[in-house]
């Protein structure tokens, strides 16, 4: 061979080379015809552009409109299944749970934290089962009630503190709400809310809300859902759904948002009505009760703490930390928006809150009023009768929370 036909091969190979790198590229970001349908994609990107830094639950939302309750989204070479209606969730995240089980590499959260620190980031498997079973073993029915003294002491010291200082009860919502799971899950209670632990966890949240980001009452989680978007699953085989392949190794998002504020399901979704549950279960339009599956139905309830094998273990106690705690405040207190300069009341802003791993209301401000001086009383009364209760669970307290539980103490014999 010549060196002019060496070099026109090699540059024929070469070319043809690049034409076929390129045009797998370009694939990598297309949306293979057996996937559900979903936004249109570019060359190598697919929709990686369209995706919004913040808020993205409600592009989610908006595409489900469009594009149905399961659709897919293409990132790269890289599969992202959203699910927001209640039938996908049934049938995808439920009778096939044992393949949308695991979880996408966590690999941030995981060198943070350690490995094998979070249940929630654990991939399915035998490491998780085993860790899972020693929750559900410390969370079962039984030993559930083991933990209500201490709930209902931590609320006794909330209604004090409110009392005292109402402007702060954000700050006692937080201390109360760190303070109920320490002591439940490493037998530590946090008695204020500069106590050093409760400033670590809250930290440790917000970084791994920040990883994760791209009222017990059932009319205040369909209206503003705890999250958005859950964590997301992986699917570790391939199904069919409705004819449309949910292929192995796909990120699966579950849209909480976007099931909660369903127009199909909810007359006037984006309207906060209490009184869509009178007389409805589940507070949906009555055809869709009447002539959705019972089964199907069921997943409404419950869905923000998850669905299938990933549902959160510890859904029942947050259950019961959400009701005490909302009825002993409406108990002890009247309940109003604040006022302004003229003393007319300002409106609330439903939107004044951050989407994260959970969604996280922005500190606000309440007019709050103690409903009388006997339930004051109560509420002192209730608060000094706890310490018995505490004390078990303040026996590693740092010594700044030790100054401030003995200050709180004296107070409460002066």
């Amino acid at each position: 061979m010549s060196q002019l036909d060496f070099q026109t091969a090699t540059t024929v190979a070469l070319g043809l080379a690049t034409a076929y790198g390129i045009s797998r590229l370009a694939k990598s970001g297309s949306r293979d015809p057996h996937l559900p349908p979903g936004p249109p994609t570019v060359p190598f990107l697919g929709n990686l552009a369209s995706l919004p830094l913040e808020n993205s639950y409600l592009k989610f939302t908006e595409w489900a409109r469009t594009y149905g309750g399961v659709y897919s989204l293409k990132i790269r070479s890289e599969t992202i299944i959203v699910v927001s209606s209640l039938d996908g969730v049934h049938e995808i995240m439920e009778k096939n749970g044992a393949l949308t089980a695991s979880r996408p590499d966590f690999a941030p959260i995981i060198k943070f934290s350690g490995p094998g620190r979070y249940l929630l980031f654990t991939p399915y498997g035998a490491q998780w089962r085993k860790f899972r079973k020693v929750v559900a073993e410390l969370l079962k029915p039984s030993a559930r009630q083991h933990f209500t003294s201490i709930l209902v002491a931590e609320a006794s010291q909330l209604l004090y503190e409110t009392e005292k200082i109402p402007d702060k009860l954000y700050d006692h919502i937080l201390r109360y709400t760190a303070s109920a799971m320490f002591s439940v899950i490493a037998g530590q209670r946090i008695p204020q809310v500069t106590s050093p632990l409760c400033r670590e966890f809250f930290h440790t949240w917000s970084m791994i809300a920040d990883v994760c980001a791209p009222g017990h009452t059932p009319p205040v989680y369909r209206f503003r859902p705890l999250n958005s978007l859950l964590a997301p699953h992986f699917s570790t085989e391939d199904q069919i759904y409705k004819g449309k392949l949910i292929p192995k190794d796909s990120t699966v998002v579950l849209n909480i948002w976007g099931i909660c504020h369903d127009p199909e399901l909810f007359e006037d979704p984006e309207t906060f009505n209490p009184d869509r549950f009178i007389g409805s279960q589940f507070g949906m339009k009555p055809e869709v009760e009447k002539e959705t599956d019972s089964e199907v139905l069921k997943r409404w309830e419950g869905l923000m703490f998850g669905a299938g094998r990933r549902r959160c273990p510890a859904s029942q106690i947050s259950y019961d930390l959400l009701g005490h705690i909302s009825a002993s405040i409406f108990w002890a207190f009247e309940l109003s928006p604040p006022l302004d300069e003229q003393g007319r009341e300002k409106k609330l802003d439903p939107w004044a809150f951050e989407c994260a791993l959970t969604n996280n209301l922005h500190p606000f401000k309440l007019t709050i009023k103690p409903r009388s001086r006997r339930h004051m009383q109560v509420v002192k009364h209730n608060y000094a009768a706890a310490t018995s209760t505490f004390e078990p669970f303040e026996l590693e307290l740092a010594e700044e929370d030790k100054v401030y539980v003995r200050n709180a103490r004296q107070e409460l014999e002066a």
